[in-house]
């Protein structure tokens, strides 16, 4: 028996109206309530862009709840989930057959992250706890209980030397991987929702439910910017392949660009019918030139980032895309979302 479904058919482009929405934002964490002030405005994707509909190559199935989170290595055919359950699913990225289930945390997995040797694979639960797992094996090998809220995002460094810990309860930990130890502690005003770390290793940029971003020196913990606007939830960090630029998604249903080194603000996307769609997940494409983000009602919408286009917009998952990633070698792009699926796009117009 398979794991996975091949070819599914996307559901067709459409207006989404008079719909009761769920949304999940409290203080402790995200909940099943109906808060109609964070509502988007949904429009037309046909409004966006013409293009025809695309059909997933193979629909990875196996979650029995929300699918939060997903972690790729260029090191590795293995292809890490995570739910709102707390289990972590591991697949090939070959076949799309599923190799393991890790019954991980007690409540939800907002992130998960795999070191660039691709031996260990880290995650960040609700349950205010952070768990290494050996990636081959799927057995524990340790546990990180540094929080008094939930994680929110973890993250390896480049160089594999350092793990951050982002928490809602305002503060970012900071570790050295090879003592084990605790370097320093970072605090935010609001609490933390997002997080990434600069492929060059040198800058943490973090995300709040507040709509600011700091930028900070990853060596010493000194701040340095804090980049302001957004007027809602940062839910989504990206640093293009060079280090240059930050990408950032909010519930405000912007996207913006930051100049990482001075953190001035960049000229943004020139379309302008994607305002009040929130935007959970943003992620580059290996050479920078372009960048895929994933939107509050199953829209995943490609862009050119040299002259802020967009190329192709696309209704990719019936609930919340919540997260993308690009598989480099297959010039392909992943997705995870609400409605428990996970879906591998075939090579897209852009990537020629």
């Amino acid at each position: 028996m398979t794991n996975r479904i091949q070819t599914l058919s996307a559901t067709p482009l459409a207006i989404f109206a008079a719909m009761s929405v769920v949304a999940f934002y409290t203080y402790k964490n995200f909940s099943y309530s109906k808060l109609p002030n964070l509502v988007p405005t949904f429009v037309d994707a046909h409004s966006l862009t013409s293009q025809p509909e695309l059909e997933p190559v193979q629909t990875f199935i196996g979650h029995k709840d929300w699918v939060y989170s997903l972690a790729m290595n260029t090191n590795s055919k293995t292809i890490a989930t995570a739910d709102y359950k707390g289990k972590i699913r591991l697949w090939n990225s070959l076949t799309g057959d599923l190799t393991m289930t890790i019954a991980a945390h007690a409540d939800a997995i907002a992130s998960l992250d795999i070191s660039p040797d691709a031996k260990v694979l880290a995650s960040g639960s609700w349950d205010n706890r952070v768990k290494l797992w050996d990636l081959t094996t799927g057995k524990l090998k340790s546990t990180f209980k540094a929080h008094s809220n939930d994680i929110k995002f973890v993250a390896f460094s480049p160089d594999e030397t350092t793990f951050v810990i982002g928490s809602y309860d305002k503060t970012i930990s900071v570790w050295d991987l090879n003592s084990g130890q605790k370097k320093y502690v970072l605090n935010q005003q609001s609490p933390v929702v997002s997080g990434a770390i600069s492929p060059d290793g040198k800058i943490l940029a973090t995300g709040d439910n507040n709509g600011k971003i700091k930028l900070w020196q990853l060596s010493t913990g000194k701040e340095l910017h804090t980049l302001s606007g957004h007027r809602n939830i940062v839910w989504s960090l990206a640093f293009s392949p060079n280090s240059q630029t930050l990408a950032s998604g909010s519930q405000d249903g912007s996207i913006r660009f930051w100049q990482a080194s001075t953190g001035e603000e960049l000229p943004a996307f020139k379309d302008i019918n994607r305002n009040s769609r929130a935007v959970y997940s943003l992620t580059f494409s290996s050479d920078g030139r372009f960048l895929a983000s994933g939107d509050y009602d199953g829209m995943i919408e490609l862009w050119q980032v040299s002259d802020r286009q967009l190329l192709q917009a696309f209704k990719g998952h019936k609930k919340a895309v919540w997260d993308l990633a690009f598989d480099h070698k297959k010039k392909t792009l992943m997705s995870a979302s609400s409605d428990k699926l996970i879906k591998q796009w075939p090579k897209l117009p852009m990537q020629n």
